[in-house]
């Protein structure tokens, strides 16, 4: 199912939110995909990496779901 969840709080003590998330992954002999995006906060991280095992894109996706995470606080504590 393309449309998924992610946990987010700003700080470690915050009770984190629960954002909808538009996701699609993949994996091939010898590498994995995993587009993730957040239309409501203009966010998209897309990642390609090789790999030696066929272990899915699970852990990228795990990657790039922290990746998200990051952007989403440098976003809230930006001035603009």
């Amino acid at each position: 199912e393309p449309v998924q969840r992610i946990r987010y709080a700003e700080n470690e003590d915050d009770e984190p939110e629960i954002l909808p998330l538009i996701s699609h992954g993949g994996s091939s002999m010898g590498s994995s995909s995993v587009l993730l995006l957040l239309p409501e906060h203009d966010i998209v991280v897309a990642m390609t990496v090789n790999s030696v095992t066929d272990g899915g894109s699970g852990p990228v996706t795990s990657a790039a779901a922290d990746i998200m995470r990051d952007f989403l606080r440098f976003k809230s504590s930006a001035q603009y």
